[in-house]
Order: structure tokens, then sequence, then C-alpha cells
């Protein structure tokens, strides 16, 4: 069996690696948004149930709608840019990989976990805060 290329191995090291911290940083901004979001939503409870803090209530329900809009965008312009470029590089150059995203492809529900996290639950988050200025 013919070994790779050292260039080869060093440049799909480090494309692993990149891939990796661009997922860790995906998800530290989840993480970071659904403390935002659950601060928001605790503060908007409070200022609901009292009569003379209606505006606050209004005020913290465009606060909640405009910072899930943009976690869905930060996430989609990381996802669309960044992970995607990062999957074709690696689809190229580690089979493996190749392998696998052309068994995810088959499955009849292929909606990655990146966009369902990413893009869908900030999206649901701003309708809901969007129903909520309606109460």
């Amino acid at each position: 069996m013919e070994e790779p290329d050292v260039a080869v191995v060093e440049r799909r090291k480090a494309l692993w690696q990149w891939f990796i911290m661009e997922e860790s940083l995906l998800i530290s901004r989840l993480n970071f948004f659904l403390v935002v979001e659950a601060l928001l939503f605790a503060a908007f409870t409070s200022a609901a149930t009292s009569p003379s803090a209606r505006r606050l209530a209004v005020a913290l329900v465009v606060v909640g709608t405009v910072t899930s809009l943009t976690w869905a965008y930060s996430a989609f312009i990381q996802i669309r840019f960044t992970i995607r470029h990062l999957h074709v590089k690696l689809m190229e150059i580690d089979t493996d990989f190749l392998d696998i995203v052309e068994k995810r492809q088959r499955v009849r529900y292929r909606m990655s976990v990146n966009n369902l996290i990413g893009l869908c639950l900030p999206l649901f988050l701003a309708v809901v805060w969007i129903a909520l200025a309606f109460l």
C-alpha cells in the first residue's frame, strides 16, 4: 500500500483542526445565545405580569426578536460560508468523510444538526417573541 504524501496528510490535519474549531465556535455561540434568551424570557415574564412595566415588556420583545434574528444570521453566515466550504475541502481529501456525507445524504430527512440548532431554533424563538408581542 502506498503511503500518502506528507503535504496531503498535513493539509488534512489542518482542515480537520479548522473544522473542529468552527464547530466549537458554533456551539459556543449557541450556548451564549441560549443563556441570553433565557434571561430575556425571565425578564419578560416579570415585566409582563406588572402593569407598570408594560413598556419594558414591549422593549424586551423587541430585544428578544433582534437577538434571535442576530443569532440565526450569524449561524447562517458561519454554516454557509465556512463550515460548508470546509465540508467540500474535506470531502476532496478524506474518503472516509466523503463516505459518511454520502450516507447521510441518502437519508430521507437530511437536515443537518447545524441547520437545526443554528438556524431553526433561533427562528422559532423569533416567532415566539413576535407571538408574545400580541399577548
